[in-house]
């Protein structure tokens, strides 16, 4: 039998010069995937205190941006007349030159389209690989370059990473030995239609054949789709009838399909894909792969589609997914980069995330266009665990070129990007990036990246909708900080007077641990948080502006007080924190079904910092405020509805009692019991009964009228449950003053 694929790793050294044809003066040992800046500590730096991410060692690797990285391997070329050897890059951060024995050989930019260059002119021949990373596209002034590059523009500063821009090549990588015959892997295309009453399904399976020089005789290439029932379908074309190397194209029906649910709904069943290229009686290319069936729509919420008056205007973007027509509230979070370095994710780290994610019961994670595109086995897990994705191109916060060369790049490297995705069925909604129609970006729907990224996403994978961008009319980003100077309000009483279709982004800021602090930290840096500039690079203090602070003491002090120990200061920022986004998102929960979508801004971070509005600290560590996102949305629960965190003792809160239900069963009713804890005392204020709660749905029950005056400490906890239900139960902590 012919051999399918062999894959022959390369081991790589690398070492920076200021100039493409200067050669280094030295070379370290390079891990692939990795870093440049990653080769260049372990070589230069050794040593726990040297980490990139301590202190402000950051910017000891400044020079890396401005550099040229030679990267070095040397093989012999193998193989016979009957196959392909093919030298591989799955990603490659951001631009290069390849060269052979001192000869290019491919110039290459962006990160996201594969690179397959053929050796077989080199077969026998012992090779000396360079690639040579050039330096981080940037502007004249040394920022961002929106203009020229799809470098993703989070690594050039941001509020929550600092300035530490990553070169190097970032995934697999190698030499593959391919058959002459083989399927192209980059032109494989899965795609699938489900009828209306979602009684049968149709799946397409596009591939194209290597264009080698040689017949396609006596070949014959097979379709087999595995249901998870075990059931087997199959299809094939022959040679001598209707195969073309250019083009193939397969149909599989399938009656009874096992649909794919997002988390909550039902099971991900995933449907395995093979196909198989057999040249006489022998199996010559194989390709295995999984997908799953499901119908997902934006469709209108609920009143949105009312003309209150004239003149009119258009009515707010749909923005409630409808998952094989069944209407959802998306509950989740914003995922950023999980490291600063793309080339040392692993399936390990997303799997450790992912799995904090779905034990919160959230289903919908929207991969932020500041950031790259994560890599297969991010998708690859959301797909099993039922996460849907909100996939963003790398687009954000800025205006982008409507330059031809800048399209031209964007057009390929979005290309390669739903080539890639689309036959994940955890792919939910295509968006061209972040805040693209904002005073600092000044794009709109007309703007031409915008309008090819539309082209894009409906030519290649017209079964998943897309948005131009994120916030759209009716949507809304914001607030990051529970108290707002300039407004002299709150978040939560502004969420509570909202009438937003979807929030989108918000947040509460929030302290890192204490411990976790220290780990980057010198105690007397901790110490001194308004002098300290490890505060300030981390993200604590002035994270984007002199006013953007995401540890506010004044915060924690008017919410729990004067404090004199900063350790517990720390600790009751993480608590209020915890709190804010417990209020949050149980509001937008509440406003269900006019509101159909809360995504906290943000669930993950790339590296330590001091302070952010993440509920995970880098690399994998839970906040307070995880646990307390977990509570929120658990699919049924009884939830408080306050206007306000802080209150004087002389007021009454009116506090509205709702229950939740996400699930698909009904929630019987029952009895409510309405308490207040003041130091550690119970006392029940009001009991409520409530009929049967039906799936999916805000009911809101009734309103109670709590006195606070008599109430001892700066806090008071108020808590709601079922007689019968404790799992059910919810626990809220508010501020006395006078």
């Amino acid at each position: 039998m012919a051999v399918i694929e062999k894959f022959e790793a390369l081991s790589f050294k690398v070492g920076y010069s200021a100039a493409i044809d200067e050669e280094p003066s030295e070379f370290y040992e390079a891990q692939v995937p990795g870093a440049v800046q990653l080769d260049w500590e372990r070589a230069k730096r050794p040593g726990p205190d040297s980490a990139y991410w301590k202190g402000e060692n950051f910017r000891d690797y400044a020079f890396a941006e401005s550099s040229y990285w030679h990267y070095i391997s040397e093989f012999t070329v193998r193989g016979d007349q009957f196959s392909v050897p093919v030298l591989f890059f799955k990603s490659i951060d951001y631009a290069c030159s390849i060269q052979i024995n001192n000869k290019e050989i491919y110039r290459h930019e962006g990160m996201f389209t594969p690179i397959y260059l053929e050796l077989g002119e080199y077969r026998g021949k012992l090779c000396r690989l360079s690639v040579i990373i050039f330096p981080a596209p940037k502007r004249p002034d040394g920022d961002y370059a929106p203009g020229n590059s799809c470098k993703p523009a989070v690594s050039y500063g941001w509020d929550f990473h600092p300035r530490l821009i990553p070169l190097g090549i970032c995934d697999e990588c190698g030499l593959k030995h391919l058959p002459k015959n083989h399927i192209k892997r980059e032109k494989i295309s899965v795609s699938s239609k489900l009828s209306d009453d979602y009684k049968t399904a149709y799946i397409y399976v596009r591939a194209e054949l290597a264009n080698s020089d040689l017949i396609y005789e006596n070949c014959e290439i097979t379709l087999t789709v595995i249901s998870p029932r075990g059931e087997k379908f199959t299809d094939s074309l022959r040679s001598d009838t209707s195969l073309d190397k250019n083009s193939i194209d397969f149909s599989i029906k399938i009656d009874d399909p096992l649909l794919w649910w997002c988390a909550g709904e039902g099971e991900q069943n995933l449907y395995t894909i093979a196909l198989e290229l057999v040249k006489d009686g022998d199996i010559i290319d194989k390709y295995i792969t999984r997908t799953g069936l499901r119908r997902i729509r934006l469709v209108a919420n609920e009143d949105t589609w009312v003309r209150k008056s004239f003149p009119a205007t258009q009515c707010v973007f749909p923005i409630t997914i409808e998952l094989n027509g069944r209407r959802i509230f998306a509950k989740g979070s914003n995922w950023v980069p999980p490291d600063i370095f793309p080339g040392t994710l692993t399936q390990e780290t997303y799997n450790s995330l992912l799995t904090l994610c779905r034990g919160a019961h959230m289903n919908l994670i929207r991969c932020w266009g500041g950031g790259p595109v994560n890599k297969d086995g991010f998708y690859e897990i959301c797909d099993e665990m039922g996460l849907m994705i909100w996939q963003e191109f790398p687009l954000s916060c800025n205006f982008y070129s409507e330059s031809d060369d800048y399209l031209a790049l964007l057009n390929r490297e979005s290309r390669s990007v739903i080539m890639r995705l689309r036959r994940h069925p955890c792919i939910s909604v295509w968006c061209g990036g972040n805040e693209l129609f904002f005073p600092a970006s000044q794009m709109t729907n007309q703007s031409p990246a915008l309008r090819l990224l539309d082209k894009n996403c409906y030519e290649l994978c017209p079964e998943i909708p897309y948005l131009p961008t994120s916030p759209l009319y009716g949507m809304g980003h914001g607030h990051y900080i529970l108290f707002d100077d300039d407004s002299n309000g709150e978040t939560v009483t502004a969420f509570v007077e909202s009438n937003m279709t979807a929030y989108t982004e918000f947040g509460c800021s929030g302290p890192s641990p204490v411990d976790y602090l220290k780990t980057f930290m010198t105690q007397e840096e901790f110490e001194n948080f308004d002098t300290a500039e490890v505060w300030k690079s981390h993200h604590a203090r002035e994270a984007w502006s002199r006013r953007q602070t995401w540890f506010r003491i004044c915060d924690v002090e008017r919410f729990y007080g004067p404090q004199t120990d900063f350790e517990k200061l720390i600790e009751l920022g993480g608590l209020l924190q915890a709190q804010g986004y417990k209020h949050l998102f149980e509001e937008a929960r509440r406003q269900w079904p006019r509101c159909s979508m809360a995504l906290n801004w943000c669930f993950n971070e790339p590296w330590a910092t001091a302070a952010n509005n993440s509920i995970i600290n880098w690399p994998c560590n839970p906040k307070p405020a995880y646990y307390a996102v977990k509570e929120s949305l658990r699919p049924q629960m009884v939830s408080l509805r306050f206007l306000k965190l802080l209150w004087n003792r002389d007021e009454i809160m009116r506090v509205d009692i709702f229950v939740l239900n996400d699930s698909n069963e009904i929630l019987r009713g029952g009895d409510i019991e309405i308490y207040i804890f003041d130091l550690q005392e119970e006392k029940i204020i009001q009991v409520l009964s409530f009929g049967d709660i039906e799936s999916r749905a805000a009911s809101r029950i009734n309103q109670a009228a709590l006195p606070l005056n008599g109430y001892a400490g700066d806090t008071v906890r108020i808590g709601a449950r079922i007689k019968d239900r404790p799992l059910l139960s919810s626990v809220y902590e508010l501020s006395l003053r006078g």
